[in-house]
């Protein structure tokens, strides 16, 4: 009963995964989808007022007629358009201060946003052998630091040196650098923090 009348959120998944301006679905195959994957069993009366309700609710499904004269639909407009992600992958794999797993994890999750056009987004990637960061906590550091920019606060942190070496010293032997952090800049490949240093 609960996936029942969530049927309309599942019929709205079906389309934004399997559709787009070149790739098309019935009636027939939504039906299908919805039993095998949901565990749904619906008429196709149903479905016809689910798509009704996704266009009323501003979706852009378009139907177009097939062979034998069967209907079939596609989402029309997409949130991002294929060479839109494409520029997004791409700033992704430059960012060397990005680790490899969370590039790969993004990467996918932009994908997804594609719809079917998604393997070729992954076919079509390249990430290049740029020495990257091994930090894991890094997307959540850039996450803090700009949240405490947003809010006005200082942040603290120890100060590595810059080596090739998987061994990085700690400069000014380990003290905390407290600052009133101004900005993130994301250049050349790296992330830079701009920010107010009232000791220094």
């Amino acid at each position: 009963k609960n996936n029942t009348n969530l049927r309309t959120m599942f019929v709205k998944e079906i389309l934004v995964d399997n559709t787009d301006e070149n790739h098309f679905i019935t009636i027939g195959e939504i039906l299908n989808i919805l039993n095998s994957s949901y565990g749904i069993h619906a008429v196709r009366q149903t479905i016809y007022e689910d798509i009704d309700m996704l266009i009323d609710a501003g979706y852009d499904i378009e139907s177009v007629s097939g062979r034998n004269n069967t209907h079939m639909y596609h989402i029309v407009t997409r949130e991002f358009e294929i060479a839109e992600l494409r520029l997004l992958i791409d700033a992704l794999e430059s960012i060397r201060s990005l680790p490899l797993a969370k590039c790969n994890s993004l990467k996918k999750k932009l994908c997804r946003l594609a719809g079917p056009s998604a393997g070729y987004l992954l076919q079509n990637t390249y990430l290049n052998e740029l020495t990257r960061t091994e930090n894991p906590q890094f997307y959540y550091i850039i996450d803090t630091i700009s949240y405490a920019i947003s809010t006005k606060r200082q942040i603290s942190f120890k100060y590595c040196e810059h080596l090739t070496s998987s061994k990085k010293p700690l400069k000014r032997e380990g003290i905390d650098y407290q600052v009133s952090p101004y900005r993130l800049v994301c250049y050349i490949n790296y992330y830079y923090l701009i920010a107010y240093s009232e000791k220094n």
